[in-house]
């Protein structure tokens, strides 16, 4: 999949608080909004916490649904224990609507 290349690394100091989830968010929002398609690089990221999550992926859930993020971004240079999180974090997700 083509698009635009996000590497959290470039635009976020971190990826522990709702506040780095809520940048990585309006970053992403940005692009989709724009029509874009995104390809989201975890590249030397070591961790993440639930409450990044919530921030950044469960809001992107809530604002455009799984399906459309399935067609729209793209993950890569995750390591596993990073998408076996997120794959985990989405199979319990309740959207808000």
């Amino acid at each position: 999949m083509s698009g635009n290349i996000i590497q959290i690394k470039d635009h976020l100091d971190g990826t522990m608080t709702n506040i780095q989830g809520d940048k990585l968010f309006a970053l992403i929002k940005k692009h989709f909004d724009q029509g874009r398609k995104v390809v989201l690089s975890f590249s030397e990221i070591q961790g993440m916490t639930s409450s990044f999550l919530n921030s950044s992926l469960g809001a992107l859930v809530d604002e455009y649904g799984i399906d459309f993020l399935r067609k729209k971004m793209t993950l890569t240079n995750y390591r596993s224990s990073q998408m076996n999180m997120i794959k985990e974090y989405l199979s319990f997700y309740q959207p808000l609507h």
